[in-house]
């Protein structure tokens, strides 16, 4: 069977530590714990081995229109693979991707879809996840690795690569609130290193090593302050559903997008 369809869902920080910044790699340590958010928003992917000798790579939007995507991470994977000669280069796919989840929303949609091209390699014995690969994973985007794991909540940290699932007999409903704010997260990230990297100390390092999902007043996001500071528009948009919803609101990692944990 050389044709898949994947639901990729999106995913939100519970927890969010930030760490050094590798100067090499260009990217930081962390510490997070990661929740896979399975409800009714999920883009649909659908691979397959293509008959032509090209790529070809397309996104829908919910009215099946075709939407153009700036720095394709699929080309991006494709590109990384073929030049680690993992996969064959006279072999191309066809790729298909509905979006529901708004662009630029900061859930990891994009790591969550370009995820499924490695789960279908997987699933077709084209590679597994040996040191290689995972090295793979993590040039492609610092979240991949969680989301090819498929775990519903883990704890993830180094550049992302390291991931460990999380086991609980409590089941943590999300409710996620988008807004139209796009947040530039190598801007955030940028801000942060220049104002808040100095101020920031690891006082939450054992809420993260012995973490408790029923401990919710210890969630923590070092990226929330940087956030709102480069982005004044969520503090407005935080004021608006703290009116709207009588629960505690948070912000996953760099924004813009917000959540709640329902009862």
């Amino acid at each position: 069977m050389n044709s898949m369809k994947f639901n990729s869902y999106p995913k939100v920080n519970l927890f969010l530590l930030i760490g050094k910044l590798n100067r090499k790699s260009n990217l930081h340590k962390i510490k997070s714990i990661f929740v896979l958010v399975k409800d009714n928003i999920y883009d649909e992917i659908t691979i397959k081995i293509s008959n032509n000798n090209f790529d070809s790579i397309n996104y829908y939007d919910q009215q099946l229109k075709k939407v153009k995507i700036e720095n394709c991470i699929f080309v991006k994977a494709l590109k990384i693979l073929r030049e680690e000669k993992v996969i064959n280069q006279e072999v191309f796919f066809d790729i298909d991707i509905l979006k529901r989840i708004p662009l630029s929303s900061g859930v990891g949609a994009g790591s969550s879809n370009v995820a499924c091209l490695f789960k279908f390699l997987l699933k077709l014995g084209k590679l597994d996840l040996n040191k290689k690969i995972k090295k793979i994973i993590l040039k492609v985007g610092s979240d991949v690795m969680f989301f090819v794991k498929e775990y519903e909540i883990a704890k993830v940290w180094n550049f992302g690569e390291k991931v460990k699932k999380i086991k609980t007999n409590k089941e943590i409903k999300i409710k996620l609130l988008f807004n139209n704010i796009k947040c530039e997260t190598k801007k955030v990230f940028q801000y942060f290193d220049i104002n808040h990297k100095k101020n920031i100390k690891n006082s939450y390092l054992k809420q993260f090593l012995y973490f408790k999902i029923n401990r919710n007043d210890l969630f923590k996001n070092d990226l929330e302050l940087s956030s709102f500071e480069v982005y004044n528009e969520l503090l407005i948009e935080l004021k608006k559903l703290k009116n709207k919803y009588d629960k505690k609101i948070y912000l996953s990692g760099s924004g813009g997008t917000f959540f709640l944990i329902e009862d």
